[in-house]
C-alpha cells in the first residue's frame, strides 16, 4: 500500500459545529488565503493588462513529471543514468 493521502474532515459542517461550541475564534478556525494565479488571470487580464503583467511575471511552474509516452512523440526522451555510471559500493564498510 502507498503513502496516504491528506487528512481532511469527512463533514466540514459538523467540524464547525464543534469548533464554534469550543468558543474557537473566526481567525483561528479559518485561513484567508491569496487567490489563485489562474483566477488572478481571470480578473485581471483583460480588464487591468498592466497589474496583470506584473503578477505573470511572478510566475513560477515546477517541472512536470515523467510520463510515458509513444515512441514517435516528438518531446525530448528522459535519460536515466546506466548503472555503470555509479560508484561500485559493493564493501559495505566504503558506506560507514
Amino acid at each position: 500500500m502507498g503513502k496516504k493521502g491528506n487528512r481532511q474532515f469527512s463533514s466540514e459542517a459538523e467540524a464547525e459545529k464543534i469548533m464554534k461550541a469550543a468558543r474557537m475564534k473566526s481567525d483561528e478556525m479559518y485561513s484567508k488565503k491569496l487567490i489563485t494565479l489562474p483566477v488572478a488571470e481571470k480578473l485581471l487580464k483583460k480588464p487591468k493588462p498592466k497589474v496583470w503583467a506584473k503578477l505573470f511575471a511572478l510566475l513560477t511552474q515546477k517541472d512536470g513529471a515523467p510520463a510515458m509516452a509513444k515512441e514517435n512523440d516528438k518531446r525530448p526522451a528522459l535519460v536515466i543514468a546506466k548503472a555503470e555510471q555509479f560508484a561500485d559500493v559493493t564493501d559495505i564498510s566504503d558506506l560507514i
